[in-house]
């Protein structure tokens, strides 16, 4: 799909530094 190429392109929200494969408290919003 080359039209939409990084028209909806969404930055990401991960931290750069932090290793999402270890344990820890994670907060998940869900819209409906």
């Amino acid at each position: 799909m080359t039209r939409f190429k990084d028209k909806y392109r969404i930055e990401t929200t991960r931290l750069p530094g932090w290793n999402y494969a270890s344990a820890g408290w994670y907060f998940v919003t869900i819209c409906t």
